[in-house]
């Protein structure tokens, strides 16, 4: 009874670095900050997300920079000439013209100044360099003299106080009798004078034949016997009311059963469309412009 007993309890410390530990840490940190995506995941494990918005905006502007740059370029080639492929390895001869050195013309030599020889009226010419042009480079050909200046030209001479316009006022009269005083020469004439000319009699008589067939256009025509020409306010007011009725049958066709099986149906129908068919023959009668009727 005296003996004392010792309880020995073995105690094994969990360490705050053991996978546990660790996993408890996070289901904490999870409750008390949750994860708003897959983004916050990815920061979570240090990954840094990509940011598809920026990605997307680049490549389009670099997508609508390469398609400018291609209209450009279509725009450009669009406007170059097309040359034929024979003609590609060809060179211009106007390019060769402008680009090469111009050739010493012949005839080049020592010109005359001004006024050097206005005193003579045959100037030496060039060497002839062509046969062909010997005639007119040979000393023998006068040339034009030069043309004098405004010091050496001849004073012109003194204003006149003569008045044409009265003068010609007052030969007038004098003109006047001498143009009547001239003979006049006999026209031959085709027609007598007074008589009026056949264009104008042919001219006169198409005039009348055409207004007389207007006016027999414009007459209403006669009605053939036993008949009458419907009034225009008649003829109207008839086909109002025609119209008027084939509203009415169609209303009533509309209003019958589809499915007509019984005879006094059927009879029924026969008769709204015999109706129908009359009325529109009479609607087509009443429409034209002339309308004629049996008394």
């Amino acid at each position: 009874m005296g003996q004392n007993h010792q309880v020995r309890i073995h105690v094994h410390p969990k360490s705050s670095h053991s996978p546990r530990a660790k996993h408890n840490v996070d289901q904490i940190r999870d409750i008390m900050n949750p994860s708003r995506g897959i983004r916050d995941d990815q920061k979570r494990r240090g990954i840094t997300p990509v940011d598809h918005a920026a990605a997307n905006a680049r490549a389009a502007r670099e997508l609508s920079e390469i398609n400018r740059l291609k209209r450009e370029t279509a725009t450009i080639e669009q406007a170059k000439p097309k040359v034929p492929k024979r003609y590609l390895q060809i060179t211009s001869k106007v390019s060769v013209a402008l680009t090469s050195p111009r050739p010493e013309s012949p005839h080049h030599g020592t010109y005359m100044r001004k006024n050097q020889g206005k005193n003579i009226a045959v100037i030496e010419r060039a060497p002839v360099q062509d046969e062909n042009d010997a005639y007119y480079n040979s000393a023998n050909v006068a040339q034009k003299p030069p043309v004098p200046s405004i010091y050496e030209a001849p004073a012109l001479l003194p204003r006149s106080n003569k008045d044409f316009v009265r003068e010609n006022f007052d030969k007038a009269p004098e003109f006047v009798k001498a143009v009547k005083a001239r003979p006049t020469k006999d026209v031959p004439r085709t027609e007598p004078l007074g008589a009026i000319p056949a264009y104008l009699v042919g001219r006169k008589k198409e005039l009348e034949e055409a207004q007389e067939q207007a006016r027999l256009a414009r007459a209403p025509p006669s009605a053939p016997p036993g008949q009458r020409l419907v009034p225009e306010e008649e003829r109207l007011a008839t086909l109002d009311k025609l119209r008027t009725r084939m509203r009415e049958l169609e209303g009533e066709l509309a209003r019958l059963p589809l499915t007509m099986r019984s005879l006094l149906s059927q009879q029924k129908r026969t008769a709204i469309e015999q109706g129908m068919e009359q009325v529109e023959n009479a609607i087509r009668t009443f429409s034209k412009q002339k309308v004629f009727v049996v008394l």
